[in-house]
């Protein structure tokens, strides 16, 4: 079958090295399961490289009235379906071991805990910066005054000059990094997640890649 290959990078045809098929009789009902399912299990490997080699496990419900999805698991995962984790090696450990696990949480498709995530890391780099809160607009008087809360500490980034107003827009818009995810338990979907992530990534280049690269660039003689 042609799956993606984690050695190769791209599609390839792999070869199934054994199989093992099993049916499950209707007793047998675990909440992830239907009675009576077919399960198939197979050891595969690739054609392209010869070294990428993958479990595949194939459920397919059968005989039940209820609507139950066939599912289709590879082991390791894919990695054409995951968000590949980016190096800081010159932020903090704190900031390093948030980001780590907000990416780990988004690719098991953890996504309130991906939410919180990013909102830790917005708080981390707060704490790390200094900054405690920012002016905001308030809708009623029309009159900026000072928050201490998420809102305010993402202006008071921009007021640093350490976010970019643009970024600071998008986690604005991004309301599930407050009450929404965390408190009223509303799943963000992966695309704001998604967008999410690359403003903080872009936010951590910034303020620990770039400065560090700058300073080892030499001028010519």
């Amino acid at each position: 079958m042609k799956i993606y290959c984690n050695t190769c990078k791209n599609e390839t045809e792999h070869r199934v090295l054994a199989t093992r098929k099993r049916n499950f009789s209707p007793s047998y009902n675990p909440e992830t399961m239907a009675p009576g399912s077919r399960c198939l299990y197979q050891i595969l490997s690739c054609n392209g490289c010869n070294e990428d080699v993958v479990f595949r496990e194939f459920i397919e419900p059968y005989g039940h009235d209820d609507v139950w999805d066939t599912i289709e698991n590879f082991y390791p995962d894919r990695e054409e379906n995951l968000k590949e984790e980016k190096s800081y090696r010159q932020a903090p450990p704190l900031i390093k071991s948030l980001y780590r696990q907000t990416i780990n949480a988004f690719n098991i498709q953890a996504f309130h805990l991906c939410a919180g995530g990013l909102r830790a890391l917005i708080e981390a780099v707060c704490l790390k910066k200094s900054v405690k809160g920012g002016n905001v607009l308030d809708r009623k008087s029309k009159n900026l005054k000072y928050r201490d809360n998420l809102q305010g500490k993402i202006e008071g980034l921009v007021q640093k000059g350490i976010l970019a107003p643009p970024d600071a827009k998008i986690l604005h818009k991004h309301r599930y990094l407050g009450n929404v995810a965390l408190h009223k338990l509303k799943e963000p979907t992966k695309d704001s997640l998604e967008s999410a992530i690359e403003v903080i990534e872009h936010l951590l280049e910034r303020l620990y890649v770039i400065p560090f690269t700058a300073k080892n660039i030499k001028p010519g003689k």
